[in-house]
């Protein structure tokens, strides 16, 4: 009888256990089907950023997509490359991006401009930096530069200087410390980050020349994108967030928080 009872009272016990763990089961599928509902309603937006430190790009965009309850989707992808994903239609849109007659064939341009001035800075080992006071100072020096990029019409058209491609900010920077080349060519919105987060203040300084001229900066759509649907839409918004100073209060907080010094930018 005592075994009997005993049997009895383990199987309770396996019953009530095995009741529990059926509950919490159930309690944790419908807490993930919450999940997927809260998700359902969430756009997926495809982009891909610079390879490389960099982050203000996909900061911004972030933002940009937040007011649309969607959710971005991507890797760091060479420039080239992502130029080419917008193209095809691969990736949705793309920030930080220079208006020109071939790229407005497939991309929309989102209007106003977040960055008016661009300053292209040279950077160079320490202590270099005062070979180059003049841009004729660049054809004795060879000069890293990103594939795909565009600087200015001079630099960009000049075939008497000696240029060096490559595609990630972290390879161009450990060339050049490694006299790979004597300088590279980088925007300072982008350059100072690169510099910054490498840990390469006290190895890498700002020529004296730099090159600096009205070159809006933009938030392109590709054509092919399923958002270019909603150009109207998106424009007024993203306008919106440029008028309102709601940009400039990103990329402030973003070079604040990471303890880079602000660039010139409008």
């Amino acid at each position: 009888m005592r075994g009997g009872r005993k049997r009895e009272t383990e199987l309770k016990f396996v019953y009530k256990e095995r009741m529990k763990v059926k509950q919490i089961g159930i309690v944790l599928l419908f807490c993930v089907g919450l999940r997927g509902i809260a998700y359902a309603d969430q756009e997926i937006w495809k982009a891909s950023f610079p390879s490389s430190p960099i982050e203000i790009d996909y900061v911004i965009t972030k933002a940009f997509a937040q007011k649309f309850n969607a959710i971005l989707s991507g890797d760091k992808v060479p420039f080239a490359r992502r130029l080419l994903q917008l193209k095809i239609g691969e990736i949705d849109l793309m920030c930080g991006l220079l208006k020109n007659d071939d790229r407005e064939k497939y991309v929309y341009f989102l209007d106003p401009p977040y960055k008016l001035k661009t300053n292209k800075y040279f950077f160079m080992r320490k202590g270099e930096g005062k070979r180059l006071q003049k841009y004729e100072d660049l054809y004795q020096l060879s000069v890293g530069v990103q594939i795909g990029s565009k600087y200015f019409s001079r630099f960009d058209e000049d075939t008497k200087l000696k240029k060096y491609a490559s595609t990630k900010d972290e390879c161009r920077f450990q060339m050049l410390i490694l006299h790979r080349f004597d300088a590279l060519i980088h925007t300072d919105i982008y350059g100072f980050e690169a510099m910054y987060k490498l840990g390469l203040q006290d190895k890498v300084e700002v020529a004296p020349y730099k090159y600096t001229e009205y070159n809006p900066v933009y938030m392109a759509v590709s054509k092919k994108s399923r958002l270019s649907e909603r150009i109207d839409q998106l424009q007024a918004v993203f306008q919106n967030m440029v008028d309102s100073g709601e940009i400039d209060q990103i990329i402030h907080q973003y070079f604040a928080s990471n303890g880079l010094p602000l660039p010139e930018y409008k």
